[in-house]
């Protein structure tokens, strides 16, 4: 950017209107407060919440009621020799004491499966050794500023297309008092056509030349009319109001005041940051399938009772509590793969990084010239009027006085119309421009 640039720049920002800033302000407050897309994204920041807190109550300690019956007949057996072992013994005691006080007993035999039996216990359980549980709540807590970002940046490419709405919005709104200021000038060339040919100094063609220019303006109005309405209609429904809301809009009659602060750090567009956050999410990814090499020790305490009949005594009652371990020997390859996996979208994902910042870069550069030329081109436009409203109105003059003809005329005037509405297209192309290098240079949209 010249020196020239920069200073024509600012002073046509000395004479910008302070009032032009307030409803489009509002509008974009407006939209920021009720369109639908961004709740939707609401919805998911808190469900990106909710994830990292299931992902931090992973480190507490878990209670578990369990509880199980069971019924059992047949299968495998415990024989205990009883009579074997006491037979022989009561046998003696009952020759001893000549009484029959010890009788014969049976052998035992008891089934595996416990029968008409219940356990009920509370397990406590907590993991002393699992990296994957703190690699987890990291990936939950990046995915939480992921959704964040999310919002953000939408809020930002929200803000953008509610300004180039409302600009368009103008830019209609102009076009209608363009045409309706030339269809005063058409009505005024009618007029004096009337009175030339009243006075028998012309012939009826200029007026009917006339009268079909009125007709043409009146189309001309309707359709810019229409226009009008198409870009209030879009800037409604980006601010989620019914389209045929009438839209308030604040007179624009310079350019943009000053331009933004320009940046020399990229990183400072949500976009990257928002890249960068990706970055380390795929970081935390390969290191939590790395883990499945670690070993993971738990903790567990079971406080319980336990009996059969449903029987409840001082003897139902237990505690039972150990370690438990695991680590992974072999899983068929699968882990390493796993891990190749997510390193290679780790590098897809650096990569991305390091595009988007080229092409944002490149964005800036762009934008900043596009403002450098919307602004030139405006002040060539606003030459291009005077020049030919001088034009014009010594054709009126010399019309009237005869030394011209209408077709004349009528060229100047068409000439002044046409570079009304470039200079009003190019007006509002300014504020587009601005708008796009604000957000190009990662800066707020105030206006």
């Amino acid at each position: 950017m010249t020196i020239k640039h920069i200073l024509t720049i600012l002073l046509i920002g000395m004479v910008m209107p302070v009032f032009a800033q307030s409803q489009l302000s509002k509008y974009i407050e407006k939209g920021l407060e009720s369109n639908t897309a961004l709740k939707q994204l609401g919805f998911q920041l808190q469900a990106a919440q909710a994830a990292l807190a299931e992902a931090e109550a992973n480190r507490s300690i878990g209670a578990d009621l369990m509880s199980q019956y069971t019924l059992a007949a047949g299968g495998r057996t415990i024989d205990v020799p009883i009579g074997d072992l006491l037979n022989p013994v009561y046998g003696s005691l009952n020759e001893l004491t000549n009484t029959m006080m010890f009788p014969q007993v049976e052998n035992a035999s008891e089934l595996l499966n416990p029968n008409n039996f219940y356990d009920v216990k509370v397990r406590l359980a907590y993991p002393l050794v699992n990296p994957a549980i703190n690699l987890n709540k990291d990936v939950k807590s990046l995915q939480q500023d992921l959704a964040q970002q999310d919002i953000a940046i939408y809020k930002e490419e929200l803000s953008q297309k509610i300004a180039l709405a409302y600009f368009d919005v103008l830019s209609a709104k102009k076009a209608v008092a363009i045409y309706e200021n030339a269809r005063g000038l058409i009505q005024e060339s009618l007029r004096v056509s009337k009175s030339l040919l009243a006075n028998g100094k012309a012939n009826r063609t200029a007026v009917l030349r006339n009268e079909q220019e009125v007709k043409s303006i009146e189309a001309d109005i309707r359709n810019a009319q229409r226009m009008v309405e198409n870009a209030a209609a879009y800037l409604n429904f980006l601010i989620n109001q019914p389209v045929d809301t009438p839209v308030e809009v604040d007179e624009i009659t310079a350019p943009p005041g000053q331009e933004p602060s320009l940046v020399t750090d990229s990183g400072q567009r949500l976009e990257l940051q928002k890249l960068n956050t990706a970055v380390e999410i795929n970081a935390r990814l390969v290191d939590l399938a790395e883990t499945y090499r670690k070993p993971q020790v738990d903790a567990f305490v079971d406080l319980g009772m336990q009996d059969f009949d449903f029987n409840v005594d001082e003897g139902s009652f237990y505690a039972f509590g150990g370690l438990s371990f695991r680590m992974n020997l072999w899983d068929g390859r699968k882990g390493q793969a796993n891990i190749r996996r997510e390193q290679h979208l780790a590098s897809a994902r650096a990569e991305e990084l390091q595009n988007t910042r080229q092409l944002l870069e490149l964005e800036l550069f762009n934008a900043r010239n596009d403002m450098n030329r919307a602004v030139d081109a405006y002040q060539v436009s606003t030459s291009d009027i005077d020049l030919f409203q001088r034009i014009y109105e010594e054709n009126l003059s010399l019309y009237k006085n005869q030394k011209i003809n209408y077709i004349a005329l009528l060229e100047s005037r068409n000439d002044l119309i046409e570079a009304e509405l470039k200079s009003a297209i190019l007006l509002f192309g300014t504020w587009s421009a601005y708008t796009d290098l604000l957000r190009s240079a990662a800066q707020p949209l105030s206006f």
